[in-house]
């Protein structure tokens, strides 16, 4: 069927997928100090401001969108140690092919605003896509030993697209007690040893 005379269809979207959190086991590799991960913070916000400064950005509203923008949210859920992973298909209806590059700011805690240390990983982060073309972009946020339980959102563009946003939420829970993670090792340790026994 022609899309004549519906010009929503001509546009470019995101649609985004359904989010996983990966267990602290699976992600151990990832065990984050506090110390490296305020050191990646400092290093994004660096990239970052370099982003703004080689490209010219419309004004933006207090959700960190441009005016006229098309403002699509991928949600995240996970707790300190832990590793959440998500991905969003961007679709290009554009004429030509286009050179898409994601960037995305820091991620600041909703209640205040203070800028938090979680990186936040897109794969691919560039990529050239054809007109019609849909590509998947894998999203991974690692979140930090100690950081506090709470919500917290970023903003990520995609050159190329700029009719286009992602809002990252990222939904933090409290850190199990100490007594209930060491009461977990214990057990399992104790059913190891009784299964190796028989």
């Amino acid at each position: 069927m022609s899309g004549a005379g519906r010009p929503w269809m001509d546009a470019s979207r995101i649609a985004v997928e359904s989010a996983a959190v990966l267990s602290k086991g699976f992600a151990r590799y990832l065990r984050l100090s506090q110390s490296h991960a305020s050191q990646m913070l400092d290093l994004g916000k660096s990239v970052w401001s370099d982003f703004l400064a080689s490209y010219e950005c419309p004004p933006r509203g207090r959700d960190g969108a441009a005016p006229g923008q098309t403002v699509s949210e991928l949600s995240l859920s996970g707790s300190p140690g832990g590793l959440c992973r998500s991905a969003f298909v961007l679709e290009s209806n554009k004429a030509l092919p286009v050179r898409a590059r994601v960037a995305c700011s820091p991620f600041v805690n909703d209640n205040g605003g203070a800028a938090a240390p979680i990186p936040v990983v897109f794969d691919p982060a560039e990529a050239s896509v054809a007109p019609g073309e849909k590509i998947r972009i894998a999203v991974e946020a690692g979140v930090p030993e100690g950081l506090a339980a709470g919500s917290y959102h970023a903003m990520a563009w995609i050159e190329g697209f700029p009719e286009l946003s992602l809002r990252v939420t990222l939904a933090v829970s409290p850190a199990a007690p100490l007594h209930e993670a060491s009461a977990r090792g214990e057990a399992k340790t104790a059913a190891s040893k009784k299964s190796g026994g028989k």
